[in-house]
């Protein structure tokens, strides 16, 4: 199984804080039944260091190998960091020996007003945009719609598994399941940032193996 997206790389993000949660990580993530992790680091400007980012994933590398995880590197770009970044910068975000580039947008805003343009920039770059959890903005909380354009446009979208998990009555679980039942979502991954969000995938993929087989994971 595939997670990718998650931030298990330490001392880069809100993720893993040192070496040891990261192997931590790992071991759940193998529970879990994970054979494949994407590790996707916040890139929020363009004073992102994506030497010290190959340099951990190089690191964890033989850990994960040990543990019967084949470890990849990619990016979650935040939407506003990608004007800054230089084309060279822009390729470095790419999801490891692919041309896909996780992309996310402020939670609780309004999305950007060149959204339309920006998107069609990077596909025109040869990049497939996956949206990170569309099911959080609140823009697509009040109305799906927002999503259907997304992919309309070529846009590929990826669901955070473990809002599945969250409150019956969340906006967020909502939103997820109605997008669910409409088969909007491409991808489901764990935006994992500690152990205990990877125990939490294991109960989210199988809810989703029983009842949504089509998914991808």
């Amino acid at each position: 199984m595939l997670d990718r997206h998650c931030h298990i790389l330490y001392g880069l993000d809100d993720g893993a804080v040192d070496l040891e949660e990261s192997v931590a990580m790992l071991r759940a993530a193998r529970a879990a039944g994970v054979t494949d992790i994407v590790a996707t680091p916040h890139v929020l400007d363009a004073s992102f260091d994506f030497l010290l980012a190959c340099k951990r994933k190089e690191e964890l590398k033989d850990h994960a190998c040990k543990i019967g995880i084949t470890l990849r590197l990619g990016c979650e770009v935040f939407w506003y960091a990608l004007s800054g970044l230089t084309p060279e910068m822009l390729s470095q975000c790419r999801i490891e020996n692919t041309d896909s580039i996780l992309v996310e947008f402020n939670l609780h805003s309004e999305l950007p007003r060149d959204m339309m343009k920006g998107i069609f920039s990077l596909q025109q770059a040869g990049l497939e945009v996956i949206i990170a959890h569309p099911e959080r903005y609140d823009c697509v909380k009040k109305d799906s719609s927002t999503a259907q354009q997304w992919l309309d446009m070529g846009c590929t979208l990826q669901l955070d598994a473990n809002v599945l998990l969250l409150p019956i009555l969340s906006p967020t679980r909502r939103c997820a399941y109605e997008m669910l039942k409409r088969g909007m979502y491409q991808y489901a991954a764990s935006d994992a940032h500690c152990v205990r969000d990877y125990e939490r995938f294991a109960r989210s993929i199988e809810l989703i193996k029983r009842n949504y087989g089509g998914l991808a994971i």
